[in-house]
């Protein structure tokens, strides 16, 4: 992932799809965000934390259910 114009650092978002009862089970790893530790608060693990699970709980769980 690389965020253009906020910094040349690099984070690694790597996603696993595993079959589970019926179902896919969705593994999000995000790696290198402290690379942007410099660039404030909305930048930091918590927030990256809180919007992952935004877009994997809610708004890919939309989407696909469309």
């Amino acid at each position: 992932m690389v965020l253009s114009g906020f910094s040349a650092l690099k984070t690694i978002v790597t996603w696993e799809l595993q079959p589970e009862d019926g179902q896919t089970l969705v593994k999000l790893t995000h790696e290198d965000i402290d690379n942007f530790e410099d660039l404030g608060e909305g930048f930091s693990r918590e927030n990256f934390s809180e919007g992952w699970k935004t877009i994997v709980g809610q708004s890919l769980k939309e989407y696909l259910e469309k």
